[in-house]
């Protein structure tokens, strides 16, 4: 009797051990699946603004930051930008964009973002720039560019250095819609660092 309740006790322990090792590494439970996993260093790709983030940069070109795809920044020379298309239609916004980024006349510099944890880090600049969205301010100094594009998709983001306008373009774009962030000081002088770090001057 004695042999069957040590026997008994012990596999009892060993059970109690095997589900509390288990918790403590994150396996097996019904809420296993309810943690998320993030690059080492990098924010939660969803904001608190989430809807705002979306009504400035439209949900198929945030799906497209989000997904699988290419990025470039660019730093451009924003003097012959200024007032680009700013009130007037052009059946091919993006192809345009794409030439003046190719010429040196209008771009300085560029680099290619791909690692996890440097994206992540821009879009939750962005989003923090961008804010609760609660500002009227309306230029058109576009000072960087960013680039992004996979096997189906291409946009290009133009940021102005003055009122921190924002206008996304995309294939189907015909006229630059502007839209201020608040914080756009902050963003663009972290947008700076980005682009010493790469070895790329600003226009700003």
């Amino acid at each position: 009797m004695m042999l069957q309740f040590y026997h008994r006790t012990a596999i009892a322990l060993t059970a109690t051990l095997f589900v509390a090792l288990s918790a403590s590494c994150g396996g097996g439970g019904t809420n296993s699946h309810n943690h998320t996993t993030h690059v080492a260093g990098a924010k939660p790709l969803v904001p608190p603004n989430e809807q705002v983030v979306k009504d400035y940069l439209g949900e198929s070109a945030l799906e497209l930051l989000r997904g699988q795809s290419s990025w470039e920044l660019f730093a451009l020379n924003k003097e012959p930008w200024i007032n680009w298309h700013r009130d007037d239609d052009s059946a091919n916004l993006l192809g345009e964009a794409n030439e003046r980024l190719a010429d040196i006349e209008f771009s300085l510099g560029s680099f290619k973002l791909d690692a996890p944890a440097e994206r992540n880090r821009f879009l939750t600049n962005l989003y923090e720039a961008i804010g609760d969205g609660t500002i009227s301010r309306d230029c058109f100094y576009p000072t960087y560019a960013l680039k992004v594009f996979d096997e189906d998709r291409e946009i290009i983001i133009l940021f102005c250095s003055m009122c921190g306008c924002i206008a996304v373009l995309d294939t189907e774009a015909t006229k630059i819609k502007r839209r201020p962030i608040p914080e756009f000081k902050e963003f663009h002088d972290y947008l700076d660092t980005l682009l010493r770090e790469h070895d790329v001057p600003s226009g700003r």
